[in-house]
């Protein structure tokens, strides 16, 4: 079950540069607007743009920032996966292990009911 996230992150991984390219397109789009017609955008939009259009954000800069944020997303997520399936609370039942070093020539088998002996 814990497996799932994996293949999921794996999936989603392979498609970062895509979508990193293609983010990077419609802002580089935008940016030439923004210079050219001067269309109001919020301040942080504007930095932005800005660092686009200098060339100070790249398509490299946005891979590794959404694979960061793509690795980060998916480890929170097997974290509370982890969290919400919790342990099974099945009982469990303990096993005694004789030492390997023993003058004894039986070996005691335990349960949680009974121990059984066998003498060699």
């Amino acid at each position: 079950m814990f497996v799932q996230p994996v293949i999921k992150f794996l999936s989603t991984g392979r498609y970062i540069p895509d979508a990193a390219g293609a983010i990077y397109n419609v802002l580089k789009e935008m940016s030439q607007f923004q210079v050219s017609k001067k269309r109001r955008y919020e301040e942080q939009d504007t930095d932005l743009l800005k660092h686009v259009h200098s060339r100070m954000v790249t398509k490299e800069t946005l891979i590794q920032m959404l694979g960061q944020h793509v690795e980060k997303v998916d480890y929170e997520m097997a974290m509370e996966y982890a969290t919400q399936s919790g342990v099974t609370e099945e009982p469990r039942e303990t096993i005694y292990l004789p030492a390997l070093e023993t003058d004894c020539n039986f070996i005691d088998l335990h349960s949680s009911n009974f121990v059984f002996r066998l003498i060699q």
